[in-house]
């Protein structure tokens, strides 16, 4: 009994812990040059319409991570006077199936060199497979660039207080249930 009693306690406890554990940085790398791949293998190139992934005009890829992302972070070591050009094409698009701009992620450039590119609402989210393509477009073209980057994902499933509830009571009633047993057994 007082195996089953551990059990369900642990059950309870991971339950609790799971809801947040999908939370956050999935991957923060850099990349210099005009090449390269994250650390999904997912490749990047630099080209003269700007930064992409595959490349801007490369078409796209799927997803190579192993769990779904719902922001895309990067920030480039621009040379003076180049700065993100915020009325080019600027895009993380997630194309499983592609409806035409609806599945366009929420942009925000700051300080020039640094854009965010988020999942406006859960549907949106880049899953494992899925195809992509991201495009970041500059001032000027340019011929080798720096960079640092993160994949994440924020948008977590926080249980409702009724879930919380119901799972106390089923912990509450083991122990009680426990007790009573430990009782008649020794009357």
């Amino acid at each position: 009994m007082k195996k089953l009693i551990l059990l369900s306690l642990a059950l309870i406890a991971m339950s609790l812990t799971s809801a947040t554990a999908n939370a956050g940085v999935v991957s923060a790398w850099g990349g210099a040059g005009t090449s390269g791949t994250d650390p999904f293998g997912n490749p990047w190139l630099l080209n003269s319409d700007g930064w992409g992934m595959p490349g801007v005009g490369e078409g796209n890829i799927p997803w190579g991570g192993n769990v779904p992302v719902s922001d895309f972070h990067i920030t480039f070591d621009l040379p003076t006077g180049v700065v993100i050009d915020q009325t080019g094409f600027n895009d993380v698009f997630r194309l499983a199936p592609f409806s035409g701009g609806q599945d366009d992620w929420d942009m925000t450039v700051m300080n020039g060199n640094t854009i965010w590119f988020e999942a406006p609402d859960p549907s949106l989210i880049l899953q494992p497979g899925q195809n992509f393509f991201v495009n970041v477009s500059f001032s000027q073209p340019l011929s080798v660039i720096a960079f640092e980057a993160t994949w994440t994902d924020d948008h977590v499933v926080v249980p409702e207080p009724s879930t919380f509830a119901l799972l106390g009571i089923g912990g509450l009633a083991l122990v009680g249930y426990g007790v009573r047993r430990k009782r008649q057994q020794a009357a």
